[in-house]
């Protein structure tokens, strides 16, 4: 046992000291001064950084490339018929023909004048067998769960204390996340389901806080607004989010002010103040200045997760940043 112990120690030492001279040598990778322009600086590090963008870009895309032929090759054992046979039957045959109207709309939107037709006509064929791939995978997506996991290797920052933003927890954790959302968004209404995972398992660890995102401001936003002068946001949220095929008709919301117990009164003042409408109209403003365009988005302390499927990684964030927080 003993000899054991001092074996331990030894790799231990060994790790260490491995661990340091890595963290030295990437210390001196980023001093490293690889040119100069007009004598200011380009260092190693910015290279880096721009390989790391485009070691990212190409595992997305070859990702993609793997869940697509995942996918047919599923649906190909279903059918118990090879790869190469479903291909044939839902791709190959199934692509429309290329038109000498597809040929000359090609040449002319090109301005190709030496023309190699057969070349052409091929090309134009491949691009619509891929189109029909493309819709194919697309389709079958639909049932499977696909979750992607790939992070980018940075994330933008900004900064939130310009924004109107309501609690989901009530706890004054350093660690603090916003969901950018709307109610009446299909993946902003997928994405809650797995957000109320997050809310509980993280409710003692991570501040969550909601923003009101959408293209013009609905009567949903505006209940929750008034919701939060009686102190009941995180309620109006809920069995808004909870009720989300029925939010046609402003009555439904007077219903939930009920429901959960508010004022009618004071929810209907509140409800049509146009005071409530220009400042969410301010900060859909504010937000599309930080170059925010899509729901839903997550920013972790200041960092902007806005990838479509950010909500497969949230939870990974959220571990590294308590890690961090230690």
């Amino acid at each position: 046992m003993q000899q054991f112990f001092k074996i331990t120690s030894i790799l231990f030492l060994i790790f260490a000291f491995i661990n340091c001279m890595e963290n030295n040598n990437t210390k001196i990778r980023r001093a490293k001064t690889i040119a100069f322009i007009d004598g200011q600086e380009i260092f190693l590090e910015d290279i880096d950084s721009i390989i790391s963008i485009q070691l990212y870009e190409a595992r997305m895309n070859a990702l993609h490339e793997l869940i697509s032929n995942e996918l047919l090759l599923k649906e190909a054992n279903t059918r118990k018929i090879s790869l190469q046979k479903y291909i044939e039957t839902e791709i190959n045959n199934k692509t429309t023909k290329v038109t000498i109207e597809d040929f000359n709309s090609y040449i002319s939107r090109l301005n190709i004048s030496k023309i190699d037709s057969n070349n052409i006509f091929n090309y134009l064929k491949l691009i619509k067998q891929k189109d029909r791939q493309a819709y194919l995978v697309d389709s079958l997506k639909q049932f499977s769960e696909i979750k992607i996991k790939l992070q980018p290797p940075f994330f933008r920052k900004i900064e939130m204390s310009q924004f109107d933003s309501h609690n989901l927890s009530e706890n004054e954790s350093s660690i603090v996340i916003y969901i950018v959302s709307d109610f009446s968004c299909p993946a902003c209404q997928i994405a809650e389901n797995q957000l109320k995972y997050l809310y509980k398992k993280y409710k003692n660890k991570v501040n969550f806080k909601f923003i009101y995102f959408s293209d013009y401001i609905s009567r949903s936003a505006l209940a929750c607004e008034a919701a939060a002068k009686q102190k009941k946001f995180k309620q109006m949220h809920d069995i808004i989010f909870e009720n989300t095929e029925c939010l046609n008709d402003d009555s439904i919301f007077y219903a939930f002010a009920e429901t959960i117990g508010l004022n009618i009164k004071k929810f209907s003042k509140d409800f049509n103040d146009p005071v409530v409408l220009k400042r969410l109209i301010k900060n859909k403003e504010l937000i599309l200045s930080e170059k925010i365009f899509s729901t839903p988005t997550f920013i972790v302390n200041n960092k902007i997760l806005d990838d479509s499927f950010a909500i497969d990684y949230l939870e990974d964030v959220i571990i590294e940043e308590i890690i961090q927080t230690r």
